[in-house]
């Protein structure tokens, strides 16, 4: 209950997400890279994504692991932030692929879905 309450906490004061989901191999990090306009989340034919991806505005590219409100720590949360303008205004969310082999990489998807 206590993280529930962080995470809720935490969440306030964050941009709006928009949550790419789908199973792995469907194309997803190729959509969020055509929004983008040019590639910056990696592509492949096999699962590519294995963290969950925040892509947010940003001055200069830069990628670091994602830290709450409470300077905890994500492991499984990157931080991208790129220079979009537009990504001021919302936050893009790369997700792992459902359906999977490997099924932790469900589980994270199915953990940030709640929040975007």
């Amino acid at each position: 209950e206590l993280q529930v309450l962080r995470d809720t906490i935490s969440q306030m004061d964050e941009l709006f997400m928009v949550c790419i989901v789908g199973e792995f191999n469907a194309g997803k990090s190729s959509f969020i890279n055509a929004l983008l306009g040019d590639k910056f989340v990696a592509e492949g034919v096999l699962p590519t994504t294995a963290q969950v991806c925040v892509l947010k505005y940003g001055e200069k590219q830069s990628v670091t692991t994602h830290v709450d409100a409470f300077g905890v720590a994500d492991e499984d949360v990157q931080e991208m932030r790129l220079p979009v303008p537009w990504l001021s205004d919302l936050a893009v969310v790369d997700t792992p692929g459902t359906n999977a082999v490997i099924s932790a990489h469900e589980q994270l998807t199915r953990r940030i879905v709640p929040r975007a």
